[in-house]
């Protein structure tokens, strides 16, 4: 496949948001989800529904994230 990625980059945002609710839905229906990560995502929704100034911003998990990646060569990115 082939696409000029400059081009793509420089669309106007309402174009950019249209074309990534194309390819989304072009994907949605092949991700497959087992019953346990759906639990999992359940479990953690009730509990930032608890709880959800308990969390981290997503400022601070970014930051998190970048020390942890660092810190574990062996992680991929």
């Amino acid at each position: 496949m082939s696409f000029n990625n400059s081009e793509l980059l420089s669309l106007p945002a309402k174009e950019k948001i249209e074309l990534a609710e194309e390819l989304w839905s072009g994907v949605e229906e092949e991700i497959v989800t087992t019953q346990e990560e759906k639990a999992f995502a359940e479990e953690r929704l009730k509990l930032h529904e608890a709880a959800p100034g308990k969390g981290m911003t997503l400022e601070v998990f970014r930051k998190y994230f970048a020390k942890y990646t660092q810190s574990h060569s062996h992680f991929p990115l």
